[in-house]
């Protein structure tokens, strides 16, 4: 073997059958430690899969890049795959951190599928991180068949970004970024719930953690998702008219992608 001769099969065989300790290293020991030595040198390969356009927003998209920001750039080798209509809506996302980024530009969203399993199947990825949920798919089975015939055609474990009104996934481990007061979450094993789950960078935690009297608030700043397709900019605003907020000095920014009529 060693001198690259030609071996029959069957006495390759024979050989680790009578030499049961080589046997052993070879099928268990060697391939787990190459894995794991390779694991350490590129980082475990992880894909993060989102979907994009003006129907949807950015929002999905935005969420995605900030929990990918939380993962060590040494252990991850990170991955992102982007279903959107157009690739200017991309502009002004931060995408540097990621090893590769890859765009499908169709609409057909079983198409999508098959080409998101080729990547994973080709790319080794190990962890599939997705964020697919939308006003159109929310009260659907899309997602939920879409992560079973992944599990069922790749080595993979998957996380989602869920919400408390679809929690039917066939997923690993669920991430549900919502205010849940008086909403239920069922098995709570693999999920985590509440605000605490929503990707804060630690300098917006700590202002988080910061009281601050009524007596003493100056200014309030206002800032929905990207593109805002829902126009909740537009509500809050409304509320913010009431008579208690007229001493107080409000900013609100809108992102260039956001609709016009709003």
């Amino acid at each position: 073997i060693i001198k690259n001769k030609y071996l029959p099969s069957e006495k390759i065989i024979n050989f680790l059958k009578e030499n049961n300790n080589i046997y052993k290293i070879n099928s268990n020991i060697t391939r787990n430690e190459g894995l794991l030595n390779s694991y350490k040198s590129e980082g475990l390969k992880i894909l993060f899969l989102t979907q994009l356009n003006k129907q949807i927003g950015t929002g999905n998209t935005v969420r995605l890049i900030n929990y990918s920001n939380l993962l060590n750039q040494r252990k991850y080798l990170k991955n992102i795959f982007i279903k959107t209509d157009n690739k200017s809506n991309l502009k002004f996302l931060n995408l540097d951190r990621f090893k590769d980024v890859k765009f499908y530009l169709k609409d057909n969203f079983e198409d999508f599928k098959l080409n998101v399993i080729k990547y994973i199947i080709k790319n080794n990825i190990k962890i599939l991180f997705i964020d697919l949920f939308n006003k159109k798919n929310l009260y659907t089975n899309e997602i939920n068949n879409f992560c079973i015939e992944i599990k069922n055609k790749c080595n993979v474990k998957i996380i989602s970004i869920g919400d408390f009104r679809n929690q039917s996934l066939a997923v690993d481990y669920l991430i549900v970024p919502q205010f849940l007061k008086n909403k239920s979450i069922k098995n709570k094993d693999n999920i985590s719930a509440g605000l605490n789950c929503i990707p804060f960078s630690d300098k917006l935690k700590k202002i988080r953690t910061e009281s601050v009297k009524k007596s003493k608030l100056a200014n309030i700043l206002v800032f929905i998702s990207g593109s805002d397709p829902s126009n909740i900019s537009y509500e809050i605003v409304k509320g913010l008219k009431n008579k208690k907020f007229e001493n107080i000095k409000i900013n609100v920014i809108l992102n260039k992608t956001i609709n016009r009529h709003n």
